[in-house]
């Protein structure tokens, strides 16, 4: 499986010169954004919320989650992660609780207290 490229596209509107530009996190390739067909919503992980500065990094803080992107990758994991081996065996040793994956593509897991 290939490595999927993740990068900041900012996009103009000419044609409405009162909307103020924007920035936006996209998984599409740059060859699929020069097409200039329009960029698909599930394409769009997310918008920077404001013009980052040199050097600063996406957070939370300045980032808001497209829901069309998170609900197509909810709808993914759901489908395929049970067949996962390692999401698999990390839900086993869990139990109960949320799953979470980080960068290093290592479960965690979080249990709940209740």
């Amino acid at each position: 499986m290939g490595k999927l490229q993740i990068g900041i596209i900012h996009l103009d509107f000419p044609e409405n010169p009162e909307e103020e530009s924007k920035d936006y996190v996209t998984c599409l390739s740059t060859e699929r954004l020069s097409r200039y067909a329009g960029i698909p919503s599930e394409g769009i992980i997310g918008q920077i919320l404001r013009p980052l500065e040199p050097g600063e990094r996406v957070t939370p803080g300045n980032f808001a989650a497209n829901t069309v992107f998170v609900d197509l990758m909810q709808g993914v994991i759901a489908s395929r992660g049970p067949q996962t081996k390692d999401l698999i065996a990390a839900a086993k040793r869990l139990g109960r609780g949320t799953l979470l994956r980080d960068r290093s593509a290592h479960a965690r897991t979080r249990r709940s207290c209740s």
